[in-house]
């Protein structure tokens, strides 16, 4: 740590006075790297470093460049063009750590030119900064006009990135910062709109995306021809009108006056220029009502319109008045004024007002409004308490008031009271009787008041002197029941109100208890009847408790009769029971007195019912005749039936017949239903049952054997049957009436039959498919493996048979449907050596190598038959190269120069020409004698122009010889080998069915001719000539 310095500078006052410094720092570092920290004549007065540069490709005037200080400076391209590289700095010198920054506060002009600053920003650090580069290059200004700008802030964009605000009076704009020349064309558009006032400003013409374009071609770019126009928003001014009921309302809108009459919801609009200011005043409300502005009205000066509709709101509300009267000698509580009429809208009202005792006037809550009605005014309820009677001053208990719509505050008759009494006492009348009631009626004023007495009370009624009266006994006490009459002996009494107190006493004696009632039950049906009084009502129980009779429900006391008590039941008419009931009654009647009988109590005992009978067999479908019984568990029981459902009685009401339980009766038609009820003596009938019967011919049954033929049957005695094998089904009049069996036609669709009966409903129809049988046999395959299948409906059997050396043996028995197409055919020849040819055949005279199709009908069968057949060479070329392909024995090639077949025969012995034996050893292990079968078929072939045979080898001539079998016979005669005039030698005759022959011989079936060991034991032809 080296040692503290305090230095002290004495150079003036003036420098003592601001810097008395004295420097005591304890410092780490060494002197020399401290020294412009510490050192005290830098510290006041700091050395100055300037900033400095070049501006390249210099060519307009006025660029001005400014630092962070605020030092500008202006550079002017004074020998332009050409373009000049132009050093700057800036005048005034920075400190050390200061911060510089150089931007272009002015882009230069005349030409227009842009330019980008580089290493234009850091700190001081020590030393001057002489390495700021301003780059400019050619550049265009975009400048255009403004019109009508009459508010503030009207934003405007060029190309997205360079913004300029125009104010209230703005002609024209110029883009401060210039555009590059390769950015063309360039777009300004409006992106903030003036406020205060508010406007709408736009370009006249603009792209598609609301753009005006600026192209550039040379120097600056002026759009004036395109300007921007502003014109100032207009906005409505109105209000809202709540509750306007009544004509004149009187506004002004901005100085103009409008009138609305009732009904109105909303004023004219105004239209108002944004920033102008507006006012809506209501100036007279209507008559009956008070209406004002409560908000949005504005004040007409200095609130203005801004960018948005102006709608205030006026409300408007109805004047209430007092509606009310005066009322003198009200003593009494509960009186009752009602009033009544319309309002405005002429919706009726009712209102009442009930005023407390020693009240001296009247009024209804609420009052009424301007332009509402008053019809009536009517009391409708006296006062008690004292009692008293009111009435309205003009006389009478009800007011028609004349004075019209209301328009102020309205006053109504007054109501006058008076304590004038009717009054009187009743005796003889005692507990527990009840049920007294007397009535008032005031005939002068039509109303009436009534009053419900028990044993012991008096009776008081208000009355008016001078007003007619009558008095009367309305209902009698009851239970026990008196008479109660006036003194005069009358249940009414009449008169006039001559004095302030009038008496009329009421006398009862007791009445004679009601006759109590009888009951009883009728027979066996179990019917309940009452009997009592006349006029009397009749009340029971069942459950051990004692009736009683009690007052009417509703109504009032005066009107009351006599009824059942709670509990109690009323007897309505007659009734039946189910089971013992043990009834108890009383009578309860109303006449001159009220009251109840006596019990009475009847116990009525129920009778049995017969059991409800039963069907056996149950209803259903049946097909064939039966009898049905018909039974009830109830022993001893006679049943009574019909069979139309009309109720049965057991007197015989209604019934076809009647037996004893378990009797039968016969079903012989179809839908026959049976209604049954069962009766004994001292028993009630029973419930009535029944059961339906359908007789329906069983479904027919189909069979048929192997040969198609058909048989029909059924389990349904006497039905006959139709049927169908046209694809339709069978009815009773339509098909075929079937006699027997008989053979299934030639069709593919399935025999339908149906069984008919008369009373019987048809049956269903039966269907089956007719299958036919076919014996498949082969013949004449003696070695290797035959392969051959059979089809139909889309169903194969595939099978395989291998040569045993035996004729006519049963291949398979299948069972083909009748008329749909039935397919056999061969899968595969047999490819032993020597290899026969198989064909497949029937007793048509048909025979196909390879496929046989049939539609299978009765007594059908099929046949395979295999056989070695035979050609004859022939000299002639043409025939021999059109037909004498691999005709050569196996093992034997033609020689195609010299003709004949060479090489070893491999394997075929031959027959010599002179005796036509062959020789032994015959493949296959037969030894030919002269008198064996094979000698005379080689014998039979000999015959024809040219001698000499060899076994038929080659499949193409086999299908020719096979397709010429349906041809015609020149068609025969051309194609055949060996053809001489027409004559074929392809069997033992020379005619025009040789070829048709020929198979029939190598199928080994019989045909018209010779060659009797042929046809008897089917042995193929094996025989071939030593002839070349």
């Amino acid at each position: 740590m080296r040692d503290c310095f305090r230095v002290l500078f004495h150079y003036s006052i003036q420098i003592l006075s601001a810097l008395s410094i004295i420097v005591l720092t304890a410092c780490t570092k060494p002197i020399g790297d401290r020294l412009p920290e510490f050192f005290l004549f830098d510290s006041i007065f700091p050395p100055l470093y300037k900033v400095s540069g070049e501006v390249t490709g210099l060519m307009g005037q006025s660029l001005i460049l400014s630092n962070a200080d605020g030092n500008t400076v202006q550079l002017d391209c004074l020998s332009c063009p050409p373009a000049q590289n132009v050093p700057f700095q800036f005048p005034e010198g920075m400190r050390t750590d200061s911060r510089y920054y150089v931007k272009i506060s002015s882009y230069p002009s005349n030409p227009t030119q842009i330019c980008d600053v580089y290493q234009n920003a850091g700190l001081i650090d020590n030393s001057h900064i002489d390495n700021v580069v301003v780059q400019c290059e050619d550049g265009y200004r975009v400048s255009g006009a403004v019109s009508g700008l009459a508010g503030s802030g009207l934003v405007i964009t060029l190309n997205g990135t360079q913004s300029m605000t125009l104010n209230a009076g703005a002609t024209a704009f110029t883009f401060p910062i210039p555009e590059y020349v390769s950015v063309d064309p360039s777009y300004v558009r409006v992106t903030s709109q003036p406020t205060n006032p508010w406007q709408t400003c736009q370009f006249n013409i603009v792209d598609g995306g609301g753009n005006a374009v600026a192209d550039y071609t040379s120097g600056d770019v002026d759009i004036s021809g395109n300007p921007i126009e502003c014109t100032t928003n207009v906005k409505n001014v109105s209000a809202q009108i709540v509750g306007l009921a009544y004509d004149g309302l009187q506004v002004t809108i901005n100085g103009s006056p409008y009138t609305y009459n009732a009904g109105a919801t909303t004023t004219a609009l105004v239209p108002t220029a944004s920033g102008q200011p507006y006012g809506i005043f209501v100036t007279a409300s209507p008559s009956g009502q008070q209406c004002s502005v409560v908000y949005g009205g504005g004040n007409g000066t200095t609130t203005l319109v801004q960018n948005a509709d102006i709608v205030a709101r006026i409300e408007c509300n109805t004047n209430t008045y007092s509606v009310a009267g005066a009322i003198t000698g009200l003593t009494g509580s509960g009186l009752r004024i009602q009033m009544t009429g319309a309002y405005l809208d002429t919706t009726p009202y009712t209102k009442s007002v009930t005023p407390a005792a020693g009240a001296t006037g009247y009024s209804f809550a609420g009052g009424l409004h301007y332009g509402d009605t008053i019809s009536t005014l009517t009391i409708t309820q006296q006062p008690s308490s004292p009692a008293q009677f009111c009435s309205f001053s003009s006389g009478g208990t009800s007011y028609s008031y004349t004075g019209g719509s209301v328009t102020g505050n309205v006053t109504l008759p007054s109501v006058v009271c008076s304590t004038n009494t009717l009054q009187g006492t009743v005796s003889g009348y005692s507990a527990p009787s009840t049920g007294l009631v007397v009535r008032y009626n005031d005939t002068t004023t039509a109303t009436s008041q009534q009053i419900a007495l028990e044993p012991g009370d008096a009776f008081t009624f208000p009355t008016v002197i001078g007003h007619s009266y009558t008095l009367s006994i309305v209902a009698q006490p009851y239970n026990p029941g008196y008479d109660c009459l006036f003194s005069d002996n009358t249940t009414t009494i009449s008169g006039t109100i001559s004095s302030s107190s009038v008496t009329q006493n009421i006398s009862c004696n007791p009445t004679p208890p009601a006759a109590f009632p009888t009951i009883s039950m009728a027979g066996v049906t179990n019917t309940i009847t009452f009997a009592g009084p006349p006029g009397a009502k009749l009340c029971y129980r069942t459950d051990g408790g004692n009736p009683a009779c009690a007052l009417a429900a509703g109504g009032t006391a005066y009107s009351r009769g006599g009824e059942c008590a709670s509990g109690s039941t009323q007897y309505g008419g007659s009734f039946t029971i189910s089971s013992t009931t043990t009834f108890r009654a009383v009578s309860c009647l109303t006449l001159s007195a009220f009251d109840q009988s006596a019990a009475t109590l009847y116990t009525a005992t129920v009778a049995g019912t017969a059991a409800t009978p039963t069907f056996s067999p149950a209803g259903g479908v049946y097909s064939n005749d039966l009898s049905v019984s018909i039974s009830s568990t109830t022993a001893g029981a006679t049943i009574f039936y019909n069979k139309t459902g009309s109720a049965l009685g057991c007197d015989g009401t209604n019934a076809e017949s009647s037996f004893p339980s378990g009797g039968s009766i016969s079903v012989g038609a179809t839908g026959t239903t049976f209604y049954a009820i069962a009766c004994k003596a001292g028993m009630n009938a029973s419930s009535q049952s029944s059961s339906t019967y359908t007789l329906q011919v069983a479904a027919p049954t189909i069979e048929h054997d192997a040969y198609g033929k058909v048989t029909i049957s059924g389990t349904t005695s006497g039905a006959t049957y139709r049927y169908s094998t046209l694809g339709a089904n069978p009815t009773c009049i339509t098909g075929t009436s079937y006699t027997g069996a008989f053979v299934y036609p030639l069709t593919k669709e399935s025999i339908r039959v149906i069984g008919c009966k008369a009373s019987y409903m048809p049956s269903s129809v039966s269907t089956r498919v007719v299958r036919v049988k076919a014996d498949i046999r082969v013949t004449g395959l003696y070695t290797g493996n035959l392969d051959w299948a059979e089809e139909q409906n889309g169903v194969t059997s595939a099978y395989s048979e291998t040569g045993a050396g035996s004729n006519g043996a049963l291949l398979t028995t299948s069972y083909p449907v009748a008329g749909y197409q039935y397919k056999v055919r061969i899968e595969q020849q047999v490819t032993a050596v020597p290899g026969p040819r198989c064909l497949i055949g029937n007793g048509s005279g048909d025979y196909y190598i390879m496929e046989r199709v049939w539609v299978p009908t009765a007594n059908f069968d099929v046949s395979i038959g295999c056989a070695v057949f035979a050609f004859k060479d022939t000299p002639n070329p043409f025939i021999t190269k059109t037909f004498y392909v691999n005709r050569c024995p196996v093992g034997q090639e033609w020689d195609a120069i010299y003709g004949g077949c060479t090489g070893p025969p491999g394997g075929y012995k031959y027959c010599a020409f002179s005796d036509n034996k062959c020789n032994v050893g015959v493949s296959g292990g037969f030894y030919v004698t002269s008198d064996s079968p094979l000698h005379s078929a080689c014998w039979g072939l000999s015959h024809g122009p040219y001698g000499g045979w060899r076994p038929f080898q080659s499949a193409a001539f086999l299908n020719t010889l096979l397709n010429l079998v349906l041809g015609s016979a020149s068609a025969r005669t051309q194609s055949l080998p060996g053809i001489s005039e027409g004559t074929a030698y392809w069997s033992g005759q020379a005619d025009g069915l040789d070829a048709t022959r020929a198979l029939y011989v190598i199928a080994g079936t019989p045909f018209a001719g010779g060659h009797i060991a042929i046809k008897t034991d089917l042995k193929p032809l094996f025989c071939q000539s030593e002839d070349p």
